[in-house]
């Protein structure tokens, strides 16, 4: 007969055995919890109220046709999105891996989306050789130029601003680009991907032209939160990216 230690040890060694089997298979649906508002042509309403957009396109290509898994997306206000995958309620996010966020999430490694930041300036501008040079914040100020911004923007607020760079602000990314045909700025910095369809409506001239040089890069990644299943299974998740961008049969731009 067994003794109650050899059967502690062996109830241990069976539910070791047991969560190994069910550990080795991932979860075959993952939820993705989000924002609620439209940025184009990233992630927006199409005229029946549906999203759509590059990120959708990436997201189903490697959910869905890469990993053969069931998705859910959870749009909600962004508070309450990053709450629900701190909680376990939600799988994971895409954004900015920021040091408050990977304490509760964890990060797969290969980006699922850059993005570029350059500068837009006027092709008729006085300085324009030198600005279309401009890559750090340390040259808009050596340049003494006036940018142009929307309130709320906290990555122009706390990388841009806070270095003292002058600035006029406005409340659209229209009304940006109106004030910079107008002359009451040199500059914005911004995404091209998100301004150009704003500047083929806008610019009909062509007066204003993205610069070259790359100013700052922010890459977003899955975050899976600590409390999923998935955690588990972000290589996995890693692997399947990579397969989406190496996949000359998937075509997303931004991977370019």
């Amino acid at each position: 007969m067994k003794t109650s230690a050899q059967l502690v040890q062996t109830c241990t060694m069976l539910l070791l055995v047991f969560n190994f089997v069910f550990a080795a298979e991932p979860p075959t649906k993952i939820t993705y919890a989000t924002h609620d508002q439209d940025w184009y042509p990233i992630d927006y309403r199409d005229d029946t109220g549906q999203f759509i957009g590059i990120f959708e396109d990436i997201f189903f290509e490697l959910f869905e046709n890469k990993l053969n898994l069931q998705t859910e997306i959870i749009r909600q206000p962004w508070n309450r999105s990053q709450m629900d995958v701190r909680n376990g309620k939600a799988d994971m996010l895409i954004t900015v891996p920021t040091s408050e966020r990977l304490e509760y999430t964890t990060q797969v490694p290969t980006p699922f989306f850059s993005i570029e930041f350059h500068l837009l300036i006027p092709k008729n501008h006085p300085k324009y050789d030198e600005l279309s040079q401009v890559s750090t914040i340390d040259e808009i100020l050596q340049s003494d130029i006036t940018l142009v911004s929307t309130f709320g923007n906290g990555w122009y607020e706390s990388t841009v601003k806070a270095a003292g760079v002058k600035t006029e602000y406005v409340k659209t990314d229209e009304q940006q680009i109106k004030f910079l045909l107008a002359g009451r700025a040199d500059a914005l910095i911004d995404f091209p991907v998100t301004m150009e369809p704003l500047l083929n409506k806008l610019d009909k001239n062509n007066q204003l032209v993205f610069t070259n040089a790359i100013f700052s890069k922010t890459d977003l990644h899955i975050l899976v939160g600590k409390q999923s299943h998935w955690s588990d299974f972000v290589e996995l998740i890693n692997d399947a990216l990579v397969r989406v961008q190496e996949d000359p049969g998937f075509s997303a731009s931004q991977f370019k």
